[in-house]
């Protein structure tokens, strides 16, 4: 496995962010190619997957703490988290506390956080496999792809998910093995659950993320999403004579 990481960092040496985020998620969506010894010593290449995409509960999901410890790469106020899937980081979260004078920092601080990242001067730039960066603060989140404009950041609002069932997510408590009380979802659990669930992430980057040459790799909006995955729910539910139909459905 160590050698895998290796290659997954190794294939964007010297790249921009970017461009190293797109270099990983075609790795993670065709897998990384590896000689291999078999019993009779001959040896053969084989494509090992990086990631369980059809089982997401049978991949190794992490979240930590930063560790760059360079004065530049960290910001007063912002705790820096980072998802791991597979030892992969793959998630960039700036969390936006309170301020040297005690005053709560806005959602638009941690964005910029994140994006001071792309300066290529930087000592200590954050994980370049990064797929998703994420800025919250205690009345929103927003979310975006590495290299997205600042203005691009958007919303995750699930369309399906009524007044009810929103209020029931946001009371849900967190389970908090060391430290505080276990302490309610509260604004951010459309996020958490919605883009952050572990099915929902991998299905995100496996079939929402479009990347193409010389451009910031793009994440599907929430609207997107559930637009699609509703579309293809009806086709499934549409059959005729044991097997699928003729229908479509126009987005």
């Amino acid at each position: 496995m160590e050698a895998m990481l290796r290659t997954v960092s190794d294939s964007f040496a010297g790249a921009s962010w970017p461009t190293a985020s797109a270099s990983t998620l075609r790795l993670l969506q065709s897998g990384v190619t590896a000689d291999l010894a078999l019993p009779d010593g001959t040896r053969v290449s084989r494509s090992i997957p990086l990631v369980d995409w059809d089982h997401p509960n049978r991949n190794h999901w992490d979240v930590a703490d930063d560790l760059r410890v360079n004065g530049t790469s960290r910001s007063r106020g912002i705790r820096d988290l980072t998802c791991y899937v597979n030892g992969i980081p793959l998630v960039l979260i700036a969390c936006v506390e309170r301020d040297s004078h005690r005053h709560w920092g806005r959602v638009e601080r941690g964005m910029a956080h994140l994006l001071r990242g792309m300066d290529p001067s930087t000592l200590e730039p954050p994980p370049r496999q990064a797929q998703v960066l994420i800025s919250l603060d205690r009345r929103e989140a927003r979310y975006a792809g590495v290299g997205a404009a600042m203005h691009t950041w958007t919303r995750w609002r699930e369309a399906r998910w009524d007044k009810p069932t929103l209020d029931q997510l946001r009371t849900l408590p967190v389970r908090q093995h060391e430290g505080p009380p276990d302490v309610p979802l509260a604004v951010h659990a459309e996020l958490l659950n919605g883009l952050l669930a572990h099915d929902r992430l991998l299905r995100l980057l496996r079939w929402y993320a479009q990347v193409l040459p010389h451009t910031p790799p793009r994440l599907a909006r929430a609207a997107q999403y559930g637009g699609v995955e509703a579309a293809l729910r009806h086709l499934r539910a549409v059959t005729r004579h044991g097997r699928s139909s003729d229908a479509q459905v126009c987005l």
